[in-house]
């Protein structure tokens, strides 16, 4: 992340997201990233595995920078 998240960034993601609706989209959308650049098996792997390690295959696939 670029800065550290406060309490006031975080009470304005709990606006946003409805308590939960913003975590399911952005997990959708990382999911569907992961699916379609390294396949559907490696993405049920992951779904066995930690979180980390979806999270860090994700961050994987994005250019530099993002």
């Amino acid at each position: 992340p670029l800065k550290d998240l406060t309490e006031s960034d975080w009470d304005k993601m709990a606006i946003l997201s409805d308590s939960k609706r913003l975590w399911y989209t952005v997990g959708e959308l990382m999911a569907s990233t992961i699916e379609n650049k390294l396949g559907k098996e490696k993405l049920m792997s992951l779904l066995s595995q930690s979180p980390s390690l979806f999270i860090s295959t994700y961050e994987g696939l994005m250019p530099a920078g993002k």
